[in-house]
């Protein structure tokens, strides 16, 4: 898969999961996160490229994380594993926590 595909992937999955999010601000968070995903069309250094599909990886995982929990919350089942490729506790230095 290359990475225009990945990213496109990377995109969809974060708004499936993104639309559970539980917060008041959730048309806000999302459209930061489509932002996001735009800066992607601009981006020439690898390094920079590396650095901002890491903080997109974290981004999706941090829904996917939020996404178990409403699902637990709702049917009382606990999700064990989220098959989690990405560890999710170390933020680079631009991140930003919603």
């Amino acid at each position: 898969m290359d990475n225009k595909q990945k990213i496109l992937s990377m995109l969809r999955t974060t708004f499936k999961h993104g639309r559970f999010y539980p917060s008041q601000n959730r048309p806000f968070i999302l459209q930061g996160v489509h932002e996001h995903y735009e800066k992607f069309k601009t981006i020439t250094d690898e390094n920079e490229f590396k650095e901002h599909m890491r903080m997109a990886e974290m981004l999706l995982e941090h829904f996917r994380a939020s996404h178990a929990k409403v699902i637990e919350l709702r049917t009382g089942v606990k999700l064990t594993s989220l098959n989690s490729p990405v560890s999710v506790s170390k933020p680079g230095p631009e991140f930003t926590f919603f």
